[in-house]
């Protein structure tokens, strides 16, 4: 008994052993940027650099310096539920893809970072702000603010605007069970230019409303939620592209049949993709919309018993198609490459960490307990990893992999592997500390 008081106190202190861990990993021209509090007992995360020339790590951003006495929007309450989130302080950011430009939501405040003559941060006048993200160029932000998507310029915050329309949508926002069940937070998706932007929509005014008491305040007020039951009313989900160029496209499909939507977004500028299941998860549709010429599927898949699918299970470049599935056959799951199975039926596919049209790094094992990092390529498969250990792909481009590595025997290891260069990030987390009785 005193073991497991001693674990749950420890559990709940260090936020599940979390606090101190480095996490949220970016890769840009600049370097790598990532979160990390200061101990194992602070949730407050705070934004670093790594110089991968230097080795050099500094902090950015501390949300210590600001006061914002705000409180959560709504969106990023329920964004926190379904992540398991239990940090504090940053606990998103986003990038443009040369480091110089970098943004976030504080307490519903949006915070955007440039790296000129020296750093500037600016705060601007909008409240309610939720999930920014950036253009790879870096000029323009979106996000989400109540239920809307606005675009706004990142040279002139001022002139933010609305490019969703009101209606009885909420649109830019992952619905409950693509985020719960699928794993997917993201609700909007910039073009790789930046020219234009995919965006989720859902109706839930069907689905069952539930009440929900939060236990650590019991005088708060009871919250009213949408909950779809088994058995009943899901939400009504869609897709529609936004352009400041050409205005807005419809993407369709067979929603009635196929309400799931796991993963979306652009496979190059003009084309965008998407899977989607049925309500069984006994077939999932690989849809590909090109701008011009209409859509199509690409690629079905069917089980008599399940599907699964998320969004670390597929990505799409141009005319090449990654997804990790289950080979049915074989009885195990394989990457695949535009529908053709191109890893071995004796490691066991987990994720897809990085990919471009020619190459995929994915996580992969052979035994259960542990996990590889496989470079797959044209034409042969490369360990990157020993089989010793267990090891997460954290981050990756074509020059820079960030991982994870552990035997269980030691805490975790955090590297940041450039080339010819290694750097070692601190892990101020630390592991249950109690007595194992057997």
């Amino acid at each position: 008994m005193d073991n497991q008081i001693s674990f749950i106190s420890q559990y709940a202190a260090s936020g599940r052993f979390r606090n101190g861990a480095p996490r949220s990993f970016s890769i840009t021209d600049r370097g790598v940027y990532f979160l990390q509090s200061t101990g194992p007992t602070d949730p407050v995360l705070q934004l670093k650099h790594l110089d991968i020339n230097s080795g050099e790590i500094s902090v950015i951003f501390n949300p210590a310096d600001v006061a914002t006495d705000a409180d959560l929007p709504a969106a990023e309450k329920a964004r926190r539920e379904r992540l398991r989130e239990s940090g504090a302080g940053v606990t998103a950011y986003s990038t443009s893809k040369a480091g110089t430009e970098l943004v976030f939501a504080l307490n519903g405040s949006l915070f955007v970072l440039q790296f000129k003559a020296h750093l500037e941060i600016t705060i601007a006048d909008l409240a309610d702000v939720f999930d920014p993200q950036l253009s790879s160029d870096g000029a323009t932000i979106a996000c989400v603010r109540n239920g809307a998507v606005w675009v706004i310029p990142t040279a002139h915050l001022q002139l933010g605007y609305q490019i969703t329309p009101n209606d009885n949508h909420v649109w830019g926002l992952a619905d409950f069970l693509s985020a719960e069940e699928f794993g997917r937070s993201n609700g909007f998706w910039f073009s790789p230019d930046g020219e234009k932007l995919l965006v989720q929509y859902f109706d839930d005014s069907m689905v069952s409303q539930i009440s929900l008491a939060d236990l650590a305040q019991p005088t708060k007020a009871i919250a009213e939620s949408k909950f779809a039951f088994a058995g009943t009313n899901n939400p009504k989900i869609g897709l529609r592209i936004f352009s400041a160029r050409t205005g807005s496209q419809a993407i369709s499909w067979d929603i009635e049949n196929f309400p799931y939507c796991s993963q979306a977004g652009w496979s190059d500028n003009s084309t965008v993709y998407a899977v989607v299941l049925d309500r069984a998860q006994q077939q999932s549709h690989h849809l590909q919309f090109d701008l011009t010429t209409g859509a199509k599927i690409i690629d079905l898949v069917s089980s008599q018993t399940w599907v699964e699918s998320s969004p670390k299970l597929h990505r799409a470049h141009g005319s090449t198609r990654w997804d990790i599935r289950d080979d049915f056959i074989a009885n195990q799951r394989r990457l695949y490459k535009n529908g053709e199975a191109i890893t071995e039926p004796n490691w066991y596919g987990r994720a897809i960490g990085f990919s471009t049209a020619e190459v995929a790094v994915i996580e992969a094992a052979q035994h259960s307990a542990f996990n590889q990092l496989i470079k797959i390529t044209a034409d042969q498969a490369i360990e990157l990893t020993s089989a010793d250990y267990y090891s997460s792909l954290l981050a990756a481009n074509d020059d820079v992999l960030v991982l994870m590595q552990t035997n269980f025997t030691t805490d975790p290891s955090y590297q940041v592997i450039a080339g010819e260069k290694s750097f070692a990030i601190e892990d101020l987390s630390f592991a249950p500390n109690i007595a194992i009785n057997l």
